[in-house]
């Protein structure tokens, strides 16, 4: 039988944060093995890293552990973004296997495009079940890389681009004895348990599905034959003034996954940041560059609807007589978890171990090919059969 287990600390002093959260980890245990740490980190602790590692280790004695530094860290208990915090995740039971890998590329992005690298890094065997990354958002470059780890078959996909830091090698990661500030840690997952990704937009449709008639690099010009600015301004009109108000967290616009869907639902959109406008023509920059013929709607944020989506993705997973263990989550900055995504956890399965950061990106499979996307909520469960 697998177990999950998540402690916090909101102490300033940094050992004695690790020293809390240890203790509190060795007593849930009850003596069963520790397979697998994670642990999140506010920038308040990030110089200490090491010292946060070396008690975690030396008290549960994992088979892998990984952490980072964000500006919010999580698990049942909410620490406000000024506060310190420190959290961490176990993964505990037998037949669990656990791997970690660090990638340091202060000298360059190594060359990992090759699926047997990856194999190599972070498969655990047969009954391999997926893999969470913390990254570094200045150094790494992530995406060209995740069609390998696809081929390589890792599984489902969960973590983050590291929040802690605004500056260049301000943010910290951790695997097992290794600490960098460049690159990105991995974990992966295997035995008697399964994982999903669970990717939450907290998005929900506005105005209607446009295609894209004309694009100039990484702006979208026209949609439908009328200017982009003009169609997005169109679609916040139509709503009421309550709702307008949501667009101060910004435009979003989401990509039809299936073009030969007859319906289109929150679910049916890879979604994207609207950069700015190009006042001359009234051109959209997007975070994406896109191709004319796409079909597009543009998205309201809406932390409701993602909070609900959450819920409604956890309960699909238990339908077939799985039985959630825990999670680890990678909030976007915009999404609030602390006041949208976990009340609603909290209240609906109160004793699910979570653990989480706030995130500038996030990793998860979507439309069943690994991405990185923004403005999302990344969670990967895991699940153990009831049966």
């Amino acid at each position: 039988m697998a177990h999950t287990f998540s402690a916090i600390s909101s102490h300033p002093d940094t050992r004695t944060a690790a020293f809390e959260i240890s203790a509190s980890l060795e007593k849930a245990l009850k003596g069963r093995e520790a397979c697998a740490v994670v642990v999140f980190a506010s920038f308040h602790h990030g110089r200490n890293f090491d010292a946060i590692t070396r008690i975690l280790r030396d008290t549960l004695t994992p088979q892998a552990l990984i952490g980072g530094t964000a500006r919010t860290v999580f698990t049942h208990h909410q620490t406000e973004s000024d506060r310190c915090g420190l959290a961490a995740f176990v993964l505990a039971g037998e037949g669990i296997q656990a791997k970690a890998c660090a990638l340091d590329w202060s000298r360059g992005p190594a060359e990992l495009t090759t699926s047997a690298q990856w194999h190599s890094l972070l498969h655990t065997g047969s009954a391999h079940a997926g893999v969470f990354l913390l990254a570094d958002p200045f150094s790494s470059a992530p995406e060209p890389i995740l069609s390998a780890m696809d081929e390589a078959r890792l599984g489902s996909l969960g973590g983050g681009l590291l929040s802690g830091s605004t500056l260049p090698g301000g943010n910290l990661m951790v695997a097992d004895d290794i600490v960098i500030n460049s690159g990105m840690v991995g974990i992966g997952f295997g035995g008697n348990i399964s994982c999903a990704s669970v990717m939450s937009n907290g998005c929900r449709p506005i105005g209607t599905p446009m295609v894209i008639t004309e694009v100039r690099g990484d702006l979208i010009v026209t949609l439908g034959g009328r200017p982009a600015a003009e169609v997005a301004r169109d679609s916040m009109l139509a709503l009421d003034e309550k709702e307008r108000a949501r667009f101060a967290h910004g435009l979003r616009i989401g990509i039809v996954i299936d073009e030969y869907a007859s319906m289109l639902g929150q679910g049916d959109f890879l979604i994207r940041r609207v950069l700015g406008v190009d006042r001359r023509d009234g051109a959209l920059q997007v975070d994406q560059r896109m191709n004319v013929g796409r079909t597009v709607q543009f998205q309201l944020v809406d932390h409701e609807t993602g909070a609900n989506d959450l819920q409604l993705a956890m309960d699909a997973h238990e339908l077939d007589e799985d039985r959630i263990l825990g999670a680890l989550m990678s909030a976007s900055m915009t999404r609030s978890p602390m006041t949208s995504d976990l009340p609603q956890l909290r209240e609906e399965r109160p004793d699910m171990a979570i653990c989480g950061m706030t995130s500038i990106a996030e990793f998860g499979n979507a439309d069943g090919v690994s991405r990185l996307q923004g403005g999302f909520n990344s969670t990967l469960i895991f699940k153990q059969e009831t049966r």
